[in-house]
């Protein structure tokens, strides 16, 4: 949908193609195999979100940078890698 291919072959996907349109996935992962409770939910901790970008085609024609990501923890400035709390890593 972001213009990223010349031609993905699929018209549907086609027919979403705009300048400025760009896409985000944000999915749920998780990193190792938790017991799920008796419904099958699976404790948050052992959950992180994911995500994959893709900018629009235009973006890159500006030759500029037009996303930027930043977290931060403000209580943490001197910590390149912040621990979840109760993590224990």
């Amino acid at each position: 949908m972001a213009g990223a291919l010349e031609n993905s072959g699929d018209p549907l996907v086609e027919s979403l193609v705009r300048e400025r349109r760009g896409a985000l996935v944000l999915y749920p992962v998780v990193e190792s195999e938790p017991r799920p409770a008796t419904d099958g939910s699976i404790d948050p901790r052992h959950l992180l979100m994911a995500f994959s970008l893709v900018a629009p085609k235009s973006s890159a024609d500006s030759g500029r940078n037009s996303v930027r990501f930043r977290t931060r923890d403000s209580g943490r400035r001197d910590f390149a890698i912040i621990d979840r709390p109760g993590d224990g890593s």
